[in-house]
């Protein structure tokens, strides 16, 4: 076990070193400006610096394709806002959706996420069979989101007994243990990413995963249309080189077998 444990480290700190020393040899014009959410474990603020398994990958990926990221952190409506403004921008995570399909040029998969309700444990009295029955109750998802956007689809609507928007899974995870919601839906990895991140702020051993829903979702890096073809292309061949020499299954592996 402790040979596992320094074999790790190694290759996080030889990680660290060739990124940092990617970048350092790059133009300024090959700069590139990246939007991450606050969704952890793939991306959260640590020390001031993005980080997260996502972010990780996404780093070396960059260096390899031969660009310095500039990357964000915003909620998923600034950042959509930001992609309409600005040319050459990348975005993760975010779900590959047949809605968003032809909006983005999708660089490679990240994660595979199911999705479930999760309430408090002593609501004895929410009692889920089939997604119908959740419409009796207050659910905060994250706006423009794609699970907003799939339960707006499914006949969910905004207000009272309703769909509560929220910036982040983080905000809906404190709505929901100072029961302000009843319900909020998110994977069993955004779940515990984002428990890891509030620490002592939230008590998540009050919360359990309830009904499932017919939503799993592909999570991907993807590049707004405005982003030069070139670009793209040494994006999808860096991301398809990290696949075959393995540092996708290091970094990603856990996240792609839901």
């Amino acid at each position: 076990m402790p040979y596992i444990r320094i074999k790790t480290h190694l290759f996080a700190l030889a990680l660290v070193i060739f990124v940092l020393c990617t970048e350092a040899a790059i133009a300024e014009d090959q700069r590139i400006l990246v939007l991450a959410e606050d969704a952890p474990p793939h991306s959260l603020l640590k020390e001031g610096q993005v980080s997260g398994t996502s972010t990780e990958f996404v780093r070396l990926l960059t260096a390899k394709a031969g660009l310095a990221p500039d990357i964000r952190l915003m909620n998923w409506k600034a950042a959509l806002q930001v992609i309409d403004d600005q040319p050459a921008v990348l975005i993760y995570p975010i779900a590959r959706t047949p809605e968003r399909e032809s909006a983005f040029y999708w660089i490679g998969r990240l994660a595979i996420y199911k999705t479930y309700f999760y309430k408090k444990k002593d609501r004895g009295d929410i009692l889920l069979k089939r997604l119908e029955d959740a419409q009796a109750y207050r659910i905060g998802a994250v706006r423009k989101d794609v699970r907003s956007t799939y339960l707006a689809a499914n006949g969910f609507s905004a207000g009272g007994k309703g769909l509560t928007g929220v910036s982040d899974n983080k905000e809906a995870l404190r709505l929901l243990q100072i029961g302000r919601i009843d319900l909020t839906p998110m994977s069993s990895f955004a779940f515990e990413g984002a428990c890891a991140s509030m620490g002592a702020n939230i008590h998540c051993e009050q919360f359990e995963a309830t009904l499932p829903i017919d939503l799993t979702a592909d999570i991907y890096l993807a590049a707004s249309k405005k982003t030069p073809a070139d670009t793209v292309r040494r994006l999808q061949s860096a991301y398809d080189s990290l696949v075959e020499d393995g540092s996708f299954t290091r970094l990603l592996g856990k996240y792609s077998k839901q």
